[in-house]
């Protein structure tokens, strides 16, 4: 969001003009290096911007429920709406899977929307990219109930239970009969399956309910999104210096064209002429600052990832028994 600068050429934007008049600018057409790199360097903030929600709703929800890692609930933070802790449960998980799942879809999209570009793509590992996300995490278990109770929180009930086991602690879980047999929520085959391994896996070795607890899911999930992220970056980052450098020489060749005003210290036009809906296409910012910002995007993820294998090891040390993606699956 408010990665798109452009301007149409009417009232109100005739301080543009005068660079035009003077052919201060770059045919948006016939410079399709600098156009790659205009989206190249919005989608970098943008997917930035995906990430840091996802950490936000992940800092909440590690911030405000306290729970030990067999379920129960030591204490709950509350923004004085006196909820009951089914729903400040819900509210903070909900929260941080739908924007869990949402990150890793929009990689998805942008990925199958490069993949379609042919030679207009902006990376050309998109379709290889796509084949790893889907063999890595279409089969993973943990993405599959993520996905599922992403669903269901989009689509009218919630995902967290509540028990009572001892008679003395509330335990917050996943409770696989019920998400299995929801009534407002389709499951396709492919993730029914997976939900159903679950399910069978636990009750081979578990009588009663089978529930999960909440520690072992969200910590599985954390480090699914943070692996994902940091590979991703880890193949965008060779594509982003080879273009970076393709587009400063093409600078360099016309540095008069690099323009600043009291208001926008640095910026370059590419104008789109369509008849009389003429657009100014403007690129804010230097190469390095993109670059910049995605190694800092790396350097983060590299510490989020490591810190979520911290995380999940100390989690599953805790668990009796702890549900794995088999092969075929």
């Amino acid at each position: 969001m408010d990665t798109f600068t452009a301007y149409k050429l009417s009232k109100g934007n005739e301080w543009i003009i005068p660079f035009l008049e003077k052919k201060k600018y770059f045919n948006f057409n016939n410079n399709p290096e600098l156009v790659r790199w205009m989206k190249l360097s919005r989608f970098i903030v943008e997917l930035h911007q995906l990430f840091e929600i996802y950490l936000w709703n992940y800092s909440q929800l590690a911030n405000g429920l306290y729970l030990n890692v067999d379920g129960r609930i030591n204490r709950i933070l509350d923004n004085g709406t006196n909820q009951s802790q089914l729903i400040r449960v819900n509210g903070y998980v909900m929260n941080c899977v739908s924007s869990a799942v949402n990150f890793l879809k929009s990689v998805e999209k942008y990925c199958k929307h490069e993949a379609r570009a042919g030679k207009k793509a902006i990376f050309s590992f998109a379709a290889e990219f796509l084949e790893f996300l889907h063999a890595k995490f279409y089969g993973d278990l943990h993405y599959a109930l993520a996905y599922v109770l992403r669903n269901y929180s989009q689509h009218g009930q919630l995902i967290i239970s509540i028990h009572n086991d001892d008679g003395e602690h509330n335990r917050v879980c996943l409770d696989m009969f019920q998400l299995l047999n929801a009534e407002l929520v389709s499951i396709n085959d492919d993730t029914r399956e997976k939900l159903e391994y679950i399910y069978d896996s636990l009750r081979d070795i578990e009588e009663g309910p089978i529930r999960l607890f909440l520690a072992q899911f969200l910590s599985s999930l954390h480090l699914n999104v943070c692996s994902l992220y940091e590979d991703f970056l880890s193949r965008l980052d060779p594509y982003v210096l080879e273009s970076k450098e393709r587009v400063e020489t093409l600078l360099e060749e016309s540095h008069e064209k690099i323009l600043s005003t009291s208001d926008l210290p640095y910026f370059i036009i590419l104008l789109e002429e369509n008849h009389d809906r003429d657009i100014a296409h403007f690129i804010i910012e230097p190469p390095d600052k993109s670059v910049a910002l995605l190694q800092h995007m790396k350097k983060e993820a590299g510490e989020k990832l490591l810190d979520a294998k911290e995380k999940l090891n100390m989690t599953n040390q805790c668990f009796k028994h702890v549900v794995c993606s088999p092969e075929s699956l």
